[in-house]
């Protein structure tokens, strides 16, 4: 089978969160299970090859993160030259499926002139993610609702997602499939851990309390995570761990001296904080899914988490963690009060539960998963019809 993503956030290694590294690990696995994949992505020069995945920079253009975007002139040309270039590229190509996500509709055009079946991976849209409440938010909700209905094929990783957007987008739910996040259960596992008690005394003989908000501080709970840091100075057995990229929230927030500022990791780095910590939280105001809360639990970590977080199926079984009915500072401090004193964080984890986990969000099933969606989707493709 010959794939296609679209995806500008594939080539910001620092900026991909969880959509772009979902894809990123995807793309290799289907590649590796003989399927030809190529990405196309934001930059400049020749294609190159990412590992077995074909790389396909189409010019450089910004990722869309709000709509008053679309009022500058020149990242507005920068954008549509660049969904001109992708269409113009994937309308030459022999591709058997096309699979772009909703925010940012870069496939709008390719919706017009298909000629493959397209899919559309729901990943959190803008009124969920930046809830602005303006005009030209409007537009470009109904024209997200728009290209979201005229694919050929939906689907997203939640169930709670699915409803949230089959209400928005007014569309049938069963046109939605639920296929999780993978996560590279393996890599986990093999990778080298770093001895950050060595490279960071001032961590020793403490519980450590962690966070990683990306590119996206406010969303994921940073200013929340910092005034509950500061509230709990006085427990100096606790310190806290904030993973942030983005300088210019950095530079506007006063920053207590029990918590530790760290920029984006890479992987090695990220799973070697996660399994030296003790907690970790999810303050966040939006999730369609949460690959590090999976990851978190794979490592054993107590947890605790917005009601904003979708828990579904075998995670409700975790017997380490919290919800939090309300994102407050106050709130929160005491939940990691509360479980840094209790003994959530040494309940047992059941064997049976760990390999259940594992075989729902291991990257390979959920491939073999996703192929089979594809399928599905290109026979009625096919035959004229809209799955």
């Amino acid at each position: 089978m010959r794939i296609c993503f679209i995806n500008i956030l594939y080539s910001k290694k620092d900026e991909r969160g969880g959509q772009g590294a979902h894809i990123a690990d995807l793309s290799l696995a289907l590649s590796k299970r003989g399927h030809e994949v190529t990405v196309i992505t934001s930059g400049k020069g020749e294609p190159y090859y990412d590992h077995s995945v074909k790389v396909i920079p189409l010019g450089k253009v910004d990722k869309y993160s709000r709509p008053s975007q679309l009022l500058n002139p020149i990242y507005l040309f920068q954008r549509l030259s660049y969904m001109f270039r992708m269409t113009k590229f994937v309308l030459k190509s022999d591709f058997d499926v096309v699979e772009a996500a909703e925010g940012g509709f870069e496939h709008l055009f390719l919706l017009l002139f298909r000629r493959c079946a397209l899919i559309t991976k729901l990943h959190g849209n803008f009124r969920y993610i930046y809830a602005q409440k303006n005009l030209l938010a409007d537009v470009i909700e109904k024209l997200e609702a728009w290209a979201v209905s005229k694919s050929d094929g939906i689907y997203t990783s939640s169930v709670a997602y699915a409803k949230s957007l089959s209400n928005d987008y007014k569309i049938p739910l069963e046109r939605i499939k639920i296929i999780p996040y993978g996560i590279d259960v393996s890599e986990m596992s093999d990778l080298r851990r770093i001895d950050l008690k060595q490279e960071y005394p001032v961590i020793k003989d403490k519980k450590l309390i962690l966070l990683s908000v990306g590119s996206s501080p406010v969303r994921k709970g940073a200013p929340v995570f910092i005034e509950a840091a500061s509230k709990l100075k006085q427990e100096t057995n606790l310190f806290f761990i904030l993973l942030c990229g983005d300088k210019r929230f950095l530079d506007q927030t006063k920053i207590p001296d029990n918590l530790l500022i760290l920029p984006n990791l890479d992987r090695r780095q990220y799973y070697s904080w996660i399994s030296c910590s003790d907690i970790v939280v999810f303050p966040t105001r939006f999730e369609s899914f949460l690959i590090a809360l999976r990851e978190a639990m794979l490592f054993n970590k107590a947890v605790i988490i917005s009601a904003h977080v979708p828990l579904e199926g075998i995670d409700r079984e975790y017997p380490k963690y919290s919800v939090l009915q309300k994102i407050d500072p106050a709130l929160l401090a005491e939940a990691i009060l509360e479980m840094a004193n209790g003994d959530e964080g040494d309940s047992e984890i059941d064997g049976e539960f760990h390999r259940v986990l594992k075989d729902k969000y291991d990257i390979g099933r959920v491939a073999d998963t996703t192929i089979a969606f594809y399928e599905e989707i290109i026979e009625a493709y096919k035959k004229g019809l809209r799955f």
